[in-house]
């Protein structure tokens, strides 16, 4: 069990998700290394607010 607040980022899973079923999840379009647009997951063991201020 993990202690204190987690975000994972990746793309999508169904490893991720059935291991974090019941986190919350967010998805957000970004560009891969190459150009592509590609979409990213986080998965987050708590209520993220609205948008996310990683760095408070």
């Amino acid at each position: 069990m993990v202690k204190g607040k987690v975000i994972l980022s990746g793309y999508q899973s169904d490893l991720y998700d059935d291991y974090l079923n019941g986190w919350d999840k967010k998805y957000i379009s970004a560009n891969s290394e190459a150009g592509q647009r590609r979409t990213e997951v986080l998965w987050m063991n708590f209520k993220a607010p609205i948008q996310l201020d990683l760095f408070k």
